[in-house]
Formats: C-alpha cells, structure tokens, sequence
C-alpha cells in the first residue's frame, strides 16, 4: 500500500476519531452517575460500552472493506487497542482504498 495523499480526508480514521470521543463523553456520564471509577458497577458499564462502541465499529469497516472502500492499514494497530500515533489510521487500522470512488473520498 503507498502513502496516502496528503489531504485526503481518511473515512475510517474520521469515523474511529469521532466514535472515541462520542465514547468518552458516555463514559464521563456514566462516572458521573454511578460515581467511584473503580467499583464493580462502573468496570461493568465500561466494558458494556467499549463492547458496543468497538463491536460497531468493527461491523462498519468490516461491511466498508467488503465493499472496496477501505482497507488494511500497513500500521497493522488493532481496532481494540484505541488511539494509536499512526499519521494515516490514527489507530483504527484501516485507510481508504486508492480506487475509492470520488463521491465517497469527498464526503
């Protein structure tokens, strides 16, 4: 895989980036409500909610990759480790296809 271009907006890395952060304020609400970050009841929303936010997003770029519009990173970070300092998938894992078609490489 070559170097992405230097303005390309990535869809994955948009949509991993957006997804921590919607996850983050989720958890900072259920700190909020619940109170102590280490007890049974907050680990136990935690992990309900990184299952369902990494889950999702595993099915979307599995569905996106199916369909030629992203794909592997040459990075190779794993989707459930988070944030990684990875210039093109910012940790997500995957970038755009080169023959993505220039409708979607717009959006």
């Amino acid at each position: 895989m070559e170097p992405q271009a230097k303005n390309e907006r990535q869809i994955p890395k948009t949509i991993f980036l957006e997804s921590l952060q919607c996850m983050k304020e989720i958890l900072s609400l259920g700190e909020f409500k619940i109170g102590d970050k280490q007890s049974e009841s907050f680990r136990y929303y935690k992990k309900v909610v990184m299952d369902c936010v990494y889950g999702s997003l595993n099915n979307i770029y599995t569905n996106l990759e199916n369909e030629g519009i992203i794909e592997k990173c040459k990075c190779n970070n794993k989707l459930r480790n988070g944030w990684a300092n990875c210039p093109n998938c910012s940790g997500c894992g995957y970038v755009n296809t080169k023959s993505i078609p220039d409708r979607v490489r717009k959006f």
